[in-house]
């Protein structure tokens, strides 16, 4: 068995803004939404629209790593640049932006 090849601390740094900037979107809009919807409570449809970036920051991450382990550095540096484009060009797909 081989070991686990160390992830590279620039892929580390990446998906680290990546989330915080995932996360302080999700509370912009979070907050947007709130003020709009006067009192009522948000969707589900909300919800899950809100939390996409996240989803795909964390799910981003984990393959990253699991694929650097494996040795595959190209691949895993595409999926550490892939999340916040790929959730961009979605939410203008729904329109959200």
């Amino acid at each position: 068995m081989s070991e686990a090849r160390p992830v590279p601390s620039w892929m580390k740094v990446f998906l680290g803004i990546q989330l915080a900037l995932a996360a302080l979107f999700f509370l912009f809009v979070w907050s947007h939404t709130v003020s709009l919807a006067q009192g009522r409570a948000a969707s589900w449809q909300d919800l899950v629209a809100l939390a996409l970036p996240l989803v795909l920051v964390v799910a981003a991450w984990i393959a990253a790593v699991w694929l650097c382990r494996r040795g595959q550095r190209d691949i895993a540096g595409v999926f550490a640049i892939l999340p916040w484009p790929l959730a961009l060009v979605t939410y203008m797909l729904v329109g959200a932006i």
